[in-house]
């Protein structure tokens, strides 16, 4: 069994060099004070701006191994796997082209795995406002961009709606190798939100540690209403699929009566709060509208071009790895 790193820190990349960076001078000066020991990889999505050049002029430099990876076929959830087949560490952490890192990061990751017995753990993602924040855009949406945030202690994960997400979690790599790698069937990335319900319902110890917290940007230009609700519709997208693979509901056309007498309360709501002038609420349910007509839209054209009705799933990929590097004690 060779030596390697404790952590492996996974970033799939698709154009944004110059944010990229930042993410990894805040992983260059992490005090890990004898921690752990940890490698970087970045892996690229068919970028065609300067990434590659970028990252290997960084890695001349870089004081842990800085490794580059392509991979061709377009899509996070290909990248994170391409990331997978390559990491060498007993643990693997995954963050994101466009967050802050706090200087203690990898070493809360390192302190928590032992202090806990963890299999898992998460920790915060709070919104970096880049540029002026627009009255609308209020907290409930913006707790729709990726942002995570359970409270200020620590515990351990008993509930579904407790999960974390991709930018800030970090899990053991004997994880990957018994229930395989994120799922490729995935749309709209939502392979982590797959991913963590996967490992939970397998009863792993899961630990949520507030003390990892890091930024996640936000650019209020990018984010306009219709913007939000495209966002809003592909949630809705992927939504659906575990509605198909629960398959207990009530339906037409595949299409759960639940779902639908929701996406028409919503008309409803948000006329009656736009005729009392509540225009806060009125927009929060009109733009809630799109996530129900995306789990509507995706049942309906999954029941037109899907035979048999039970498909198969998921689409797991099965991780081959080298050796297994031990954490240290």
């Amino acid at each position: 069994m060779t030596g390697g790193p404790d952590i492996s820190v996974i970033i799939a990349t698709r154009n944004r060099c110059e944010s990229l960076q930042e993410t990894l001078e805040d992983l260059r000066q992490q005090t890990i004070e004898g921690e752990a020991t940890y490698e970087v990889l970045v892996v690229d999505n068919h970028s065609t701006d300067d990434t590659r050049p970028t990252v290997e002029r960084i890695a001349r430099a870089y004081p842990v191994a800085l490794r580059y990876l392509v991979e061709e076929r377009r899509g996070r959830v290909f990248a994170l796997n391409r990331g997978l087949s390559g990491a060498t560490g007993a643990i693997i952490a995954f963050t994101d082209d466009d967050v802050r890192l706090g200087r203690a990061w990898i070493a809360t990751i390192s302190r928590t795995f032992r202090a806990y017995h963890a299999d898992g753990i998460g920790g915060p993602v709070r919104p970096l406002w880049i540029g002026e924040r627009p009255r609308w855009l209020q907290d409930r949406f913006v707790r729709q961009l990726g942002v995570v945030d359970h409270g200020a202690d620590v515990f351990q994960v008993t509930d579904e709606s407790a999960g974390f997400i991709g930018p800030n979690s970090a899990w053991k790599r004997s994880l990957f190798a018994s229930l395989g790698g994120f799922d490729e069937g995935r749309v709209n990335n939502s392979e982590d939100v797959e991913w963590f319900l996967r490992v939970f319902r397998a009863g792993y110890t899961l630990i949520y540690q507030p003390e990892m917290a890091l930024s996640h940007k936000i650019d209020p230009a990018r984010w306009t209403k219709r913007a939000l609700a495209r966002r809003f519709f592909r949630q809705g997208r992927a939504c659906a699929l575990g509605l198909q693979e629960r398959g207990t509901d009530r339906a037409v056309c595949r299409v759960p009566l639940w779902v639908v007498r929701f996406y028409l309360g919503l008309h409803w709501q948000a006329l009656r709060c736009r005729m009392r002038g509540e225009a806060d609420e009125a927009l929060w349910h009109w733009l809630r509208r799109y996530y129900y007509l995306g789990a509507i839209v995706y049942c309906f054209k999954d029941w037109l071009t899907r035979q048999p009705t039970h498909r198969p799933r998921p689409v797991v990929v099965q991780i081959e790895f080298g050796d297994t590097i031990p954490i240290s004690r």
